[in-house]
């Protein structure tokens, strides 16, 4: 494959990531209005992002199976067609269940493109690349729903919320008129039997752990909203685990735990991912609630720490392709570490620029993202990335929520039983909180010393 072909085929993947990234966050501009135009309440509208959320957990794991079984153009014109009905059905949309629908398949699209996109560029890359053009990719992931919500925000003031949609409808026709002219089938098929009763189990183990875990936030940990499906997940992911490991072809390789270089980057990915997505909740609670800043000034001192990340994440990528992954470990979980102990010791009355700058250089964690993804999947054989991908992808978005739910609850936990003011209660449950986040972020640094350091040494370790 000659480069300029590679690069249009790289080009068009994360112009279609980019598309389908903003419309994960894009819609919570556009709630409010979407409340009063169908005249529904807003606990009914906030399913339009945490039902997104959970059918794109549910649909992650299923890609593995998927980009095995159709043939790589076939499969990704279908996915970004599907992608599109769902934004013309919401742009067209006269009531909540319509428009929901429209969300769903947007969902399930996301899901399976996510991965999908990244193993194709893993296929069409040589390996001692990998981490640069990772790097690049996962940018477009990282910048999209940060722009998306001020994006979005101009587009229902000139054409009201059924404008969100519009700007991802055009990237995705433009996508899938590129790659058929330009997609080649990159990656091998088998004419393997879609197992049903696997895919449920795993609908229901991800999908109940994703739901459970999110409702801890709102609904508390002991309410049935909260348990129920917090057992139904853990149910099913056992049964799903029994029935893979009895099945001669399964519907996901469970065999890839078999390489510890695979499982330590999962383990340190899903820390740094609880950690840094933990902080993205927390900290305009620490500026609004415990600070007194608007939500305007709150975001404006966030976005440092996402520009950050937007910047070194290339960076970061090219790096791990010369230099291994060890020392970008070492480096992330301790200005991780770092920027966690600062925020402890932030009050009310402290100068903002003081957990502007510690959360910055905390946010630095986030350029190891798609880094330890490659050195994850390349931990692996070639057939079994796609595995790899996917187990990465539905493990991370597990972490995700998790992480959110235990921070936030530890957070008011504290403040809860604190003597003091509002303010004063919640930068008590934020020191707290902060000093957990260090800690886990210690144990990402003493983990990081169990890699390979060399460049390419992430084969079969």
């Amino acid at each position: 494959m000659s480069d300029s072909k590679r690069s249009l085929i790289f080009i068009n993947i994360v112009v279609a990531c980019i598309a389908s990234s903003m419309m994960s966050t894009a819609l919570s501009t556009a709630l409010p209005s979407i409340i009063s135009d169908f005249n529904i309440s807003a606990s009914l509208a906030q399913w339009l992002s945490s039902g997104y959320m959970l059918c794109m957990a549910i649909m992650i794991p299923a890609t593995a199976f998927l980009v095995k079984r159709f043939s790589t153009r076939i499969l990704y014109v279908g996915v970004v067609g599907i992608y599109l009905v769902g934004l013309v059905i919401d742009i067209l949309a006269v009531n909540f269940g319509m428009l929901m629908f429209g969300r769903i398949l947007q969902a399930c699209a996301n899901g399976v493109l996510m991965s999908m996109g990244q193993i194709i560029l893993m296929s069409i890359y040589p390996m001692n690349k990998h981490g640069a053009i990772l790097g690049w990719y996962g940018l477009s992931l990282t910048v999209a729903p940060i722009i998306a919500p001020a994006i979005s925000g101009l587009m229902i003031d000139a054409l009201t919320w059924r404008g969100v949609f519009l700007i991802p409808l055009i990237f995705m026709a433009l996508s899938i008129i590129i790659a058929v002219i330009t997609l080649p089938n990159v990656l091998e098929t088998t004419k393997s039997k879609f197992d049903v009763i696997s895919f449920s189990f795993c609908a229901v183990g991800f999908g109940g752990l994703t739901l459970g875990v999110g409702n801890m936030i709102s609904m508390g940990m002991t309410s049935t909203i909260t348990l129920i499906p917090l057992i139904l997940g853990i149910l099913g992911t056992l049964a799903f685990v029994i029935r893979q490991r009895k099945l001669e072809n399964p519907f996901l390789n469970l065999h890839v735990f078999g390489s510890k270089g695979f499982v330590l980057a999962v383990l340190v990915g899903m820390l740094f991912y609880a950690v840094i997505l933990s902080m993205s909740v927390l900290m305009p609670i620490l500026f609004q609630t415990g600070m007194g800043y608007s939500a305007a000034m709150s975001g404006t001192f966030l976005l440092f720490g996402s520009l950050i990340v937007a910047v070194t994440s290339p960076m970061a990528g090219k790096w791990y392709d010369k230099h291994g992954i060890r020392s970008l470990i070492l480096f992330s979980a301790g200005m991780s570490a770092i920027g966690c102990i600062g925020l402890m010791f932030v009050g009310a009355s402290t100068a903002v620029i003081i957990p502007v700058v510690f959360y910055t250089v905390a946010a630095l964690a986030g350029c190891q993202m798609m880094p330890v993804t490659a050195y994850g999947i390349n931990s692996v054989s070639a057939e079994m990335r796609a595995d790899a991908t996917s187990l990465i992808n539905a493990l991370r978005t597990l972490a995700r929520a998790l992480g959110m739910a235990l921070s936030t609850g530890l957070m008011e936990l504290v403040a809860s039983g604190s003597d003091g003011s509002v303010m004063d209660s919640t930068m008590d449950g934020m020191s707290v909180t902060f000093m957990v986040l260090a800690v886990v972020s210690v144990v990402a640094f003493l983990m990081g010393f169990m890699f390979r350091s060399k460049p390419g040494s992430e084969t079969n370790h």
